[in-house]
C-alpha cells in the first residue's frame, strides 16, 4: 500500500509539472515578478525571496525550513514580520535558492533556511515534495529555476537506532497472532502467522569456497556454500547448533579425496554420529553432490536433503 500511495503522488506531481510546463511558457524571470505571485502577509519571522515558504496562518506565509513542512511556494518577495509579501503557488515557474548541488529533473524539498534540497528516496522520515528542478546547482546559495509543485511521500518505517533499536511487533486481526522482530535475537519470527513467499522467488546466498577451510557462523543460516573444482578437500566447520540454522553444502569435484567436510564442534552431532565428528561426501560421486542441514536443538544436526552419497566420519 505504501508503495502504491508513493507512486501515485509521484504521478500526480508529473501531472502539475506537465500542466506547468504547457500554461508558464515564459522566463523565470517573468514568473518571480508581480504575475502569478499571490499576495500574503509575512508571519513569523521574515521572509526571504526565493526561499520555500509555508502558511503560519490565512493569509501568513514563514519560511518553511523542515522536510516534513507543507509547502505552498517560493517567497518572491523579502518581507518583515507584519509587512506584506508574495509568493509563486504550485503550477508556477519561478527560482528558488539552493541548499546543496542539484540536478535538472530532481524531485526537491526544502531543509535548512528555506532552501531547495534534493528529495531522498532513502530517507526515513516523511518529506514534502515542494518543486521539480528544470536547470541545475553546483552547490548551495544558487538560483535553480523550477515548476512549483506539491506532494507528500512517505518513507519505511523505522525503529531505533542501529545498536538500539526496541522489539517491534507487527499484529494481525487474529488474537495472538503476530511477527516480531526480536532485536536482541537479530531475528524475525512467526507467532501463529504465516510467510507468504507465493508473490516472487526467494533467492539465498550462494558462497564459492577458494580455499580448504571455512567456519561458519550463526549468520551465515541459509547460505548455499560450494566448493572449488581441483582445490582438494574443503572443511566446513559448524558453529554450535541452534534450533532452525539451515546450512546447504556442494560437492563440484568428482576428484578422489576432494570431499566436502561438515565438521560438527563441542556435543553437536550430525545425522545420527558422534559428537563433534564429521559428515564427508564421497570424492569419486558424479557431481555435482549436495545436502541440507538443519539443527533441531542445540546438540542435533539432521539432514532433511541429499544428493550423491554422503556419510558419517566418526574417526
Amino acid at each position: 500500500m505504501q508503495h502504491r500511495t508513493m507512486r501515485a503522488t509521484l504521478a500526480a506531481i508529473a501531472l502539475v509539472a506537465i500542466f506547468a510546463a504547457l500554461h508558464v511558457m515564459q522566463p523565470a524571470e517573468a514568473a518571480t515578478g508581480l504575475t502569478g505571485g499571490i499576495t500574503a502577509t509575512a508571519g513569523t519571522g521574515n521572509v526571504t525571496r526565493g526561499l520555500f515558504v509555508k502558511l503560519e496562518a490565512a493569509g501568513k506565509i514563514q519560511t518553511a525550513s523542515a522536510a516534513t513542512d507543507e509547502i505552498v511556494g517560493v517567497c518572491e518577495l523579502t518581507a518583515t514580520a507584519g509587512d506584506m509579501s508574495r509568493y509563486a503557488p504550485v503550477g508556477t515557474m519561478c527560482t528558488v535558492t539552493s541548499g546543496e548541488a542539484i540536478a535538472a529533473g530532481n524531485l526537491l524539498t526544502t531543509g535548512t533556511g528555506g532552501k531547495a534540497f534534493v528529495w531522498d528516496a532513502n530517507a526515513a522520515a516523511t518529506q514534502r515534495i515542494g518543486g521539480l528542478a528544470l536547470t541545475a546547482a553546483t552547490g548551495a546559495n544558487q538560483d535553480v529555476t523550477i515548476i512549483v509543485t506539491t506532494g507528500i511521500t512517505e518513507q519505511r518505517l523505522v525503529a531505533g537506532a542501529e545498536d538500539d533499536s526496541p522489539d517491534v511487533y507487527f499484529h494481525g486481526d487474529t488474537s495472538g497472532v503476530y511477527a516480531l522482530w526480536d532485536a536482541s535475537d537479530d531475528a524475525l519470527e512467526f507467532v501463529g502467522a504465516t510467510l507468504d513467499l507465493s508473490a516472487g522467488a526467494v533467492k539465498r546466498a550462494v558462497e564459492i569456497e577458494p580455499g580448504t577451510a571455512e567456519t561458519l557462523t550463526a549468520a551465515d543460516s541459509g547460505k548455499v556454500f560450494s566448493t572449488t573444482a581441483g582445490q582438494g578437500a574443503v572443511t566446513y566447520t559448524l558453529p554450535a547448533a541452534a534450533a532452525g540454522l539451515t546450512f546447504t553444502f556442494v560437492d563440484v569435484s568428482a576428484t578422489e579425496n576432494d570431499d566436502c567436510i561438515i565438521q560438527a564442534v563441542g556435543d553437536d552431532t550430525i545425522n545420527g554420529g558422534t559428537a563433534a565428528k564429521k559428515y564427508t561426501s564421497a570424492g569419486a560421486d558424479a557431481v555435482p553432490t549436495s545436502v541440507t542441514i538443519i539443527a533441531i536443538d542445540a546438540t542435533q544436526w539432521v539432514i532433511i536433503a541429499e544428493v550423491g552419497t554422503w556419510a558419517n566420519d566418526n574417526s
